[in-house]
């Protein structure tokens, strides 16, 4: 986890001059990285990929507004306490989850790890599901064969 940035009426108003060139560039086309020359070290090209430049805007943003930052990182692989509290659920049913193969997993001895980004996948994958079947109820609701 890193400091803090508590920005001044200074910083936040160079974080929005920044903010407004750096979506120019980006609402401009997609790219899958980009190039930055800094003045001090033109010589030096600095080549950000496209997910590291969006995360530099959302900073810019958040300064920009005036509001602290910090940039805080999450483990590549999880445990499966860590898995169970961002999927919101209890143990016993990760454990199935994990031993059915729906969550991939590699063992670190004798316990298993999964991987930050099968974790999110499938809760998304659950999240549309559940939309889905929410649309269906209020479809077939409207269409008088729901429940009563």
């Amino acid at each position: 986890m890193s400091e803090l940035i508590f920005p001044t009426e200074q910083l936040s108003a160079q974080a929005a001059e920044s903010l407004r060139s750096l979506s120019q560039v980006l609402e401009s086309g997609q790219q899958d990285s980009y190039t930055l020359r800094l003045e001090h070290a033109p010589d030096h090209p600095v080549v950000l990929p496209a997910p590291a430049l969006q995360i530099v805007r959302a900073l810019l943003t958040e300064l920009a507004n005036g509001n602290a930052v910090s940039l805080v990182t999450h483990p590549a692989e999880l445990t499966m306490q860590e898995a169970a509290e961002i999927l919101e659920v209890e143990g016993p049913l990760l454990v199935s989850l994990v031993e059915s193969g729906k969550l991939p997993h590699r063992k670190v001895g004798a316990r298993p790890r999964l991987r930050l980004t099968d974790v999110i996948q499938y809760k998304r994958d659950r999240e549309a599901e559940t939309r889905e079947l929410a649309a269906l109820s209020a479809e077939m609701k409207e269409d008088g064969g729901g429940w009563p």
